[in-house]
């Protein structure tokens, strides 16, 4: 999901919401990686930050549940 013109605090908000409304789903688990970048022309970078953060969430969900 990208979030685009917005602030560093306004993304960190909605990171907040998504996280939370996540949490409370019990019929399936959902990783989401979280990157914020002001530089557009970063934007492959900042995607490439988010896949691996999301991975590295899902390892961990495993790591804890099986």
């Amino acid at each position: 999901m990208l979030l685009l013109l917005m602030s560093e605090q306004d993304f960190l908000e909605a990171k907040k919401a998504i996280q939370r409304k996540l949490s409370e789903t019990k019929e399936c688990v959902i990783t989401v990686g979280f990157a914020y970048t002001e530089d557009m022309m970063q934007i492959n970078e900042t995607i490439t930050l988010a896949d691996n953060k999301m991975y590295k969430d899902k390892a961990e969900y495993y790591r804890i549940h099986d």
